[in-house]
């Protein structure tokens, strides 16, 4: 026991192992296959680790490396042997993959002991798993986002309650420039004492946790609200869109809990719009043509979002029922020189009309982008061209006005 003790105490590196799809092994190979990869693994640390590190299994499959390597080179290296001998041991018909993570004391000199440097190594982990890297080895930014992404959960419930999230709404115009013709809801967070929080940081996280729920229900009631407001004072309105998360779109209340709003507020149908993104569609294509129907069978829009971005078949269009197509900026981003990306946006659009789709180009930034699409027959254009995404007030604005936004990129 007291050399067990003196071998963890001169640990200068930690190393967390664990099985890609161990699971899937137990599965299809069956327990007892299962085990014996278990003891194959363990053979393979036990031999790296040698006599003056410690191998050790956690649990089910994890596995803990001690080595007294202080520079990260030299752990690095042990990692790489480990998972090259891994990949002898075949499980479910397939070499064995692992996620590596490690720490040494190098790259931590503030860790204050071997639990310390474990940590970090089950960071590094976490990330060679998202990455699908391995091995892994721990930085300290990998560190601040941790604690970064536990600061805005634990703040997000808060954050809702106080008022900190707000949602924007960036028209969208007919290619002429001449009047909105809709708009698309868009949520923001600011923070009292950092100030916005950008999207691509927390929308991400909270369709994770499930916080993106409520947060597309504030969102979508939000935009009720102003619309019923303009309603009552005879002020004129367009539809307005928001987008619909993948984990709502497959909860049995999502459509129940939308359309109660919808009505709470008094909305005529054909005002409020759900997006879908392609990628959400042509994951489960007979599941979502029937949430699409009910949409449309309660009043509401649909529209297939970032249309272009992912695999699906321009063939897959005929079949869905969506009242409007919205292009993925990629077409543009690759239509701006002359060639076959032109002739396939012309295509994609004229399809789109033929099949009695509204058709919306995302991410219009330059006058160059939006001459070609006067080209077309593209019913609408979105994107900084024309203008950002603004408070909802300024939104009415430039509805009334029909002038495209001021502070709106230009080259």
């Amino acid at each position: 026991m007291s050399g067990l003790r003196s071998s963890a105490a001169a640990a200068r590196a930690a190393v967390c192992v664990d099985i890609d799809n161990f699971k899937l092994i137990n599965d299809v190979d069956g327990y007892e296959r299962g085990d014996e990869v278990l003891r194959e693994l363990a053979a393979i640390l036990c031999d790296e680790a040698g006599r003056d590190g410690i191998a050790a299994r956690l649990s089910a499959d994890n596995f803990l490396l001690l080595l007294p390597y202080a520079r990260c080179e030299e752990a690095l290296d042990a990692c790489r042997r480990v998972a090259e001998r891994a990949r002898g041991i075949v499980g479910n018909g397939k070499p064995l993959s692992l996620h590596i993570g490690l720490c040494c004391s190098e790259d931590a000199p503030d860790a204050r002991d071997v639990n310390e440097l474990m940590d970090r190594a089950r960071i590094a982990q976490n990330e060679s798993r998202k990455r699908g890297i391995t091995p892994c080895a721990y930085s300290k930014p990998m560190r601040d986002a941790l604690l970064r992404r536990a600061d805005l959960e634990r703040s997000m419930e808060g954050a809702l309650a106080q008022g900190e999230f707000f949602h924007l709404v960036q028209p969208k115009y007919d290619v002429a420039g001449t009047c909105v013709l809709g708009g698309e809801a868009l949520v923001r967070w600011r923070r009292p004492d950092e100030g916005i929080v950008g999207p691509d940081e927390f929308i991400p996280l909270f369709e994770q946790n499930g916080f993106i729920l409520r947060l597309d229900e504030f969102v979508f009631e939000s935009v009720c609200r102003d619309l019923r407001a303009r309603l009552d004072a005879g002020l004129p309105v367009v539809p307005i869109s928001v987008n619909v998360s993948r984990l709502h779109l497959h909860r049995p209340d999502f459509l129940p809990t939308y359309v109660r709003i919808k009505d709470e507020y008094g909305i005529p149908d054909g005002l409020c719009e759900l997006e879908l993104t392609e990628s959400i569609v042509i994951e489960d294509l007979h599941g979502v043509f029937g949430i699409m129907e009910g949409m449309r069978r309660a009043g509401f829009r649909c529209a297939i979002d970032d249309f272009g971005s992912g695999q699906s078949s321009l063939n897959v269009l005929k079949d869905l029922p969506a009242d409007v197509l919205k292009l993925d900026r990629e077409f543009l981003l690759e239509s701006s020189l002359p060639g076959t990306e032109e002739t396939v946006v012309r295509f994609v659009i004229t399809m789109a009309r033929e099949l009695r789709m509204e058709t919306v180009m995302e991410g219009v930034e330059t006058p160059k982008q939006l001459a070609f699409l006067r080209t077309t027959e593209c019913d609408m254009v979105q994107g900084f061209v024309f203008s950002r995404p603004v408070p909802p007030e300024e939104f009415y604005r430039l509805l009334e006005t029909g002038a495209p936004d001021e502070g709106a990129f230009r080259d």
